[in-house]
């Protein structure tokens, strides 16, 4: 484990989140694979491409994950990312047919 890093990766499922104080807990594609990630930030929507800071920790019951202080948003770096993005229902009456026809 390290402490003191920088990953990015792509949101996949909202695991939990805590509407009053942003507190969310997510699976993060991260390197070909699924971690879990927490972070106070309560507008990151799955699909979403972003960057976060913190440190690799042992929760005693959920095992490893990646415990965030900080988190960036970054812009989808394909077009399967773009379609999850737009089709994620942070754009408002785009779905994935919609999402997919912008992009192509």
């Amino acid at each position: 484990m390290q402490n003191d890093s920088s990953i990015e990766g792509v949101v996949g499922t909202l695991i939990y989140r805590n509407e009053a104080n942003g507190f969310t807990v997510m699976e993060l594609e991260y390197d070909d694979d699924l971690i879990i990630a927490t972070v106070n930030a309560p507008l990151i929507g799955e699909g979403e491409r972003i960057r976060l800071i913190g440190e690799w920790t042992v929760h005693k019951d959920y095992g490893e994950q990646f415990k965030a202080s900080g988190c960036q948003l970054l812009p989808p770096e394909n077009q399967e990312q773009m379609e999850r993005f737009l089709a994620s229902g942070l754009v408002r009456g785009v779905g994935q047919s919609t999402a997919t026809a912008i992009v192509n």
